[in-house]
C-alpha cells in the first residue's frame, strides 16, 4: 500500500457555491449521479461534497492540493471569497505552502514544489 489519499470529503452548507468556488479556483468536475451525492474529480483523486445545512465549518482535517504556484493561487482563492489563514511559506528543501478557508469555514492547504517569493 503506497498510503496516497484515495478518496476526500468537503462538508458544505451550500453545495451550488462549494461546486462553484471550487471549479473556479482548481478545474474540478463535478457529477450528480444521485440526487445529495455531488462527486468531484480532480483529475487523480475523487471526492465528495457533503452536503450540511447546518455546517458552520472549522472542521481539523486539511487536505492539501497541489498548485503551480502557491501565493497567485492562493489569491485567486482569496478574490473567491476564502480568507487566508497562513501566507505562502517556503518549506526548506521542498517547496513552499499556503492555507485558506473556503466559505463554508473549511480549512484546504496549497502546496508547490516551487518556493515562494
Amino acid at each position: 500500500m503506497n498510503n496516497n489519499i484515495v478518496f476526500f470529503e468537503i462538508t458544505t452548507s451550500d453545495v451550488n457555491r462549494a461546486r462553484a468556488f471550487y471549479s473556479e479556483l482548481f478545474d474540478w468536475k463535478f457529477e450528480e449521479p444521485a440526487p445529495g451525492f455531488v462527486m468531484i474529480d480532480t483529475g487523480n483523486v475523487q471526492g465528495m461534497l457533503n452536503p450540511v445545512p447546518d455546517h458552520t465549518g472549522g472542521g481539523s482535517t486539511v487536505v492539501y492540493i497541489a498548485v503551480d504556484k502557491v501565493r497567485a493561487n492562493l489569491e485567486r482563492a482569496i478574490t473567491l471569497g476564502a480568507t487566508e489563514v497562513i501566507p505562502p511559506r517556503p518549506i526548506p528543501g521542498r517547496g513552499s505552502f499556503a492555507v485558506f478557508r473556503d466559505r463554508d469555514n473549511n480549512r484546504i492547504g496549497i502546496f508547490s514544489k516551487e518556493m515562494a517569493p
